[in-house]
């Protein structure tokens, strides 16, 4: 394996160093998927060591990166680790900070897409993705993409990264300039963790010094952080300068001190960098997301205008054979008929919700106003559904001796009301009666719809008014439908600035209430004699219905 990574990384070519710096030190680098012995090494040496010393502390890692000038040295890092940790990956604080000295390479780095996927295997796990697709190809998972943080850095003007549990530098440090080896070695020093390891993965030999540093792998230049503390004066440099050359100080302990907290801000700025990053990546996301919603609008009604048309001659030619059946005495036929008219009226209603929600999320669903007597509107709307449910009786309970006026679209608010009783049965299919109350108070008119059924749990009732929501897995199952007919009542009611809510107990039912606020002067009638209020129990049977004292 080590041969194989020797023979991997002789192949880059180094070019000439100038003034002793890796400033325009550029490497051929191998494309990702060609790094899989090196992955592999990661995967299967290196990398277990760091996380068994890393695990025994915190389920934290920092790893460097230093020298990325593709942003694959980093990806490679994050696909092992993706690979190792599985499941525990997301349990794991992991920065890993990928540095270079170009901001035109890191900006390249960050964006970086790869036009071919590998196979599952040794890169990534079945039911563990670690790519996702991208424009002209694929990218990193986000998950992977959060590990890294690329950053510019300069190794001998700048502080390293603090607290550090690997380092894998692709730098050729065998190039440079002994005192510069010695800068940057004593540097890495000072902020790996002791017992952890850095990695020298460009070819070419590099003197350690043994105080500090153990050879952990003969074949490949793997050195251990031997646990001791480093001299101030190794830390000091003559013939360059220092990392803090506005902030030189005599007091060598002041020095160190200031050198740690410029790395900590420089980090920090890495992260807004980063930051701002991620952001501009949101944006382009939110703004895609967007243009997607638009096209899904504009399906919803271009599909929704195309079925009412169709569904419309279908829903007349049903009437008419309807008539003619009954007409010739074929009752059998005609109830298979009105079987037909109900799932047409059914499916009629759907196209219609459908066509409505897209008009509300383009602000395009157009109300009227009227003067609406809503005891007269409640009747209406009771007498039709009542129609379509043989098994229910529903009952109102309207106070007597008033009559109250609001001002809004009676056709909305009749279609909220329709919407109410009409899932009233549908989610009560054991019980025989729903109860309608029509209230009134200083302010506003309630209008109530109560059923027996299965009820909603109290962590729910907040969320029913939500677009497309329709509650847990097995109430889809037992009662289907899309889940917007009571989106669009609270937008109606909303419009007309009124308020909706549920009251419910699950296994005992539920009351659905909206209220309106009353025209002002709309108590249109009250009986002058009429001191006492009375509840009109209106019933199919005119021998039911009465009035009750309050």
């Amino acid at each position: 394996m080590t041969r194989d990574l020797g023979s991997l990384f002789s192949r880059v070519q180094v070019g000439e160093l100038a003034n002793d710096r890796w400033k325009g030190n550029r490497r051929m680098q191998p494309a990702l998927f060609a790094h899989i012995k090196w992955l592999d090494y990661l995967q299967d040496h290196l990398l277990p060591r760091v996380l068994a010393q890393a695990r025994g502390q915190r389920p934290a890692l920092r790893i460097w990166s230093v020298g990325c000038q593709t942003g694959d040295e980093a990806a490679v890092l994050a696909l092992a680790l993706h690979a190792l940790l599985g499941d525990e990956l997301a349990a794991w604080q992991i920065r890993i900070f990928a540095t270079d000295l170009d901001p035109m390479t890191l900006a390249r780095a960050r964006q970086r897409v790869y036009p071919d996927l590998p196979p599952a295997g040794r890169w990534w796990q079945e039911g563990f993705p670690a790519f996702e697709n991208a424009s002209q190809g694929y990218r990193l998972t986000k998950a992977l993409r959060n590990m890294i943080i690329f950053a510019p850095h300069d190794l001998l003007s700048q502080p390293p990264f603090p607290h550090l549990d690997l380092i894998v530098c692709h730098i050729p440090l065998a190039s440079w300039a002994p005192d510069a080896q010695t800068i940057v070695l004593n540097r890495f020093a000072y902020t790996l963790a002791a017992h952890q390891y850095l990695w020298l993965v460009a070819p070419g030999s590099v003197s350690l010094d043994p105080d500090f540093w153990q050879r952990s792998d003969a074949g490949c230049q793997l050195y251990r952080r031997i646990p001791g503390g480093i001299p101030l004066s190794r830390l000091q440099w003559e013939r360059t300068p220092t990392f803090l050359e506005s902030a030189a100080s005599t007091d060598q302990q002041t020095d160190l001190y200031t050198e740690e907290l410029q790395a900590l801000l420089e980090e920090r700025e890495a992260t807004y960098q980063e930051l701002e990053q991620r952001m501009e990546e949101l944006e382009q996301a939110n703004q895609q997301l967007a243009h997607l919603n638009r096209l899904k609008e504009d399906f919803l009604s271009m599909a929704s205008h195309e079925l009412r048309t169709p569904l419309t001659s279908l829903l007349s030619y049903t009437d008419l054979l309807h008539v003619l059946l009954e007409r010739d005495g074929s009752q059998q036929i005609v109830q298979y008929v009105s079987r037909m008219q109900a799932q047409l009226e059914k499916l009629n209603r759907l196209v219609s919700d459908l066509l409505d929600i897209s008009k509300v999320q383009a602000g395009k669903l157009v109300y009227t106003e009227e003067r609406v007597l809503m005891d007269d509107l409640v009747r209406e709307v009771v007498e039709n559904v009542q129609l379509t449910t043989p098994r229910h009786h529903i009952r109102i309970f309207i106070e007597a001796g008033t009559t109250w006026e609001v001002i809004g679209d009676r056709d909305r608010l009749g279609q909220v009301l329709t919407n109410l009783l009409n899932n009233a049965i549908k989610y009560s299919p054991q019980a025989e009666q729903v109860l309608v109350r029509l209230a009134c108070t200083l302010e506003e008119i309630i209008v109530s719809v109560q059923d027996f059924g299965i009820g909603i749990p109290s962590d729910s009732q907040e969320r029913v008014f939500k677009r497309f929501y329709r509650g847990s897995s097995n109430v889809e199952q037992r009662f289907p439908g899309l889940g917007i007919g009571l989106y669009i009542a609270h937008q109606v009611i909303g419009h007309h600035d009124g308020r909706i809510w549920v009251e419910s107990v699950q296994g005992q039912g539920s009351t659905f209430s909206f209220a309106l606020p009353l025209k002002r002067g709309g108590l249109l009638f009250q009986k002058e004699q009429a001191m006492e209020k009375y509840i009109l129990v209106v019933d199919d049977d005119p021998a039911d219905s009465r009035k009750h004292k309050v």
